[in-house]
């Protein structure tokens, strides 16, 4: 696994090493390695920029599991408080985007283009 990791940093895929970094926040809790998933994570988002926000805003969140995990609550406070506004902007901006104001637009608007069926119809 760390030679994976390895592998999408040296090969500068920073958003494939976040995605499978945040797949492994059990691996390091069940394991111990609580402080090595709070590094390579931390080192991850940095080098991410602002490329994919829905992944920063899930290594933000595993990032604060781990720290909740290290009985660091201020912390694990400020990670998800951060979480959810990333995951909030990411959002907003999808939606502007779509050129809508609300998430009962977007249901609307995928229902139009058959990717939700209407509540209450045959499908």
């Amino acid at each position: 696994m760390r030679a994976a990791l390895a592998w999408c940093e040296e090969a500068s895929e920073p958003d494939l090493a976040l995605g499978a970094a945040s797949l492994l926040s059990c691996f390091w809790i069940l394991r111990g390695y609580v402080d090595e998933g709070r590094r390579r994570l931390t080192a991850l988002l940095a080098t991410t920029g602002g490329r994919s926000q829905s992944l920063r805003s899930e290594g933000l969140r595993v990032i604060g599991s781990l720290a909740l995990h290290q009985a660091e609550y201020a912390t694990a406070w400020a990670l998800f408080d951060e979480s959810e506004r990333t995951a909030e902007n990411h959002v907003q901006h999808v939606l502007s985007r779509l050129d809508l104001r609300s998430r009962a637009q977007v249901a609307g608007w995928a229902v139009q283009y058959g990717l939700l069926q209407e509540a209450g119809s045959a499908g």
